[in-house]
């Protein structure tokens, strides 16, 4: 644990301002992953880790952002419940500030991502989403789905136990990344798969925003029995992409046998490149 915090505590903001932005986006990323491992038995650093987070974006909401920080707080929602008192009060401040801070902005401001997490806000506290989802209905034919979190939409319909509209979705003419990402999400929900952070960013996973709405999914259906059908199904169109890696994390759960042949594919696939390249 002490080595994982100092490794964090060392990775120092560049005195140029060129490089504080890519500084920015990977300290978080370290944060909010090791902050998430160690929330359950460690929650005095977990705390530490996110402090500085949670203070910036405390700091951010002041600012003239229609939506604020609410995405940005999605990311530290599993390790949120874990946290110490001062900890937890600052998060619920930050994020209330953060909510009504987009409830009052021009709904047209309003970016996909945010509103998916408000629906699951609302799903939490018993209400209704469909506000939410006809604004989401309508967000994603105005964008199309290569500029939309189709992943984190396919997986909103999935808790709502619409696995049909999941599906459609998670199927919808995008990138081939970006819809292994989808569908490997919706099979992750089905089987109940846990989302584990990545601590870098950039990385060729599910992105950190998908990662902190699957979190939220399995909690608000607590109740609901794994399937094991319908995610091997999915997982098998994921890996029929040029995004097939997406599909690995959940496989390995599922049927850890497939991996070691996707891995012998994988590597004739390879040793073939490297003799064409001799």
């Amino acid at each position: 644990m002490k080595r994982s915090l100092d490794l964090i505590t060392q990775h120092k903001r560049p005195d140029r301002a060129g490089g504080r932005a890519a500084w920015r986006k990977a300290d978080q990323a370290a944060r909010v992953a090791v902050a998430t491992e160690l929330a359950t038995h460690g929650p005095e650093a977990a705390g530490e880790l996110i402090d500085p987070l949670l203070k910036r974006l405390d700091a951010a909401r002041h600012a003239i952002h229609s939506q604020g920080p609410l995405t940005s707080l999605a990311e530290l929602l599993p390790t949120a419940a874990y946290l110490p008192s001062a900890h937890q009060s600052l998060f619920d401040s930050v994020m209330e500030g953060a909510r009504v801070q987009v409830a009052r902005s021009n709904p047209q401001s309003w970016n996909p991502e945010g509103v998916i997490l408000e629906a699951f806000l609302r799903i939490g506290a018993g209400e209704d989403p469909g506000r939410q989802l006809d604004s989401l209905a309508r967000d994603l034919a105005a964008r199309g789905a290569r500029l939309f979190p189709t992943a984190a939409l396919a997986v909103l319909h999935a808790a709502l136990c619409d696995t049909a509209g999941a599906q459609r979705v998670a199927t919808l003419r995008a990138a081939p990344h970006q819809k292994a990402a989808a569908l490997s999400a919706v099979a992750s929900h089905l089987a109940r798969v846990p989302p584990r952070p990545c601590p870098v960013p950039n990385s060729i996973g599910t992105d950190r925003f998908t990662h902190a709405i699957q979190h939220l999914a399995l909690k608000v259906t607590s109740a609901t029995r794994p399937d094991n059908e319908t995610p091997i199904k999915l997982l098998h169109q994921a890996l029929a992409t040029a995004g097939w890696h997406h599909a690995i994390p959940v496989l390995a759960r599922l049927a850890p046998e497939a991996v070691a042949a996707v891995r012998d594919i994988v590597m004739v696939h390879l040793r073939a490149s490297h003799v064409s390249q001799i």
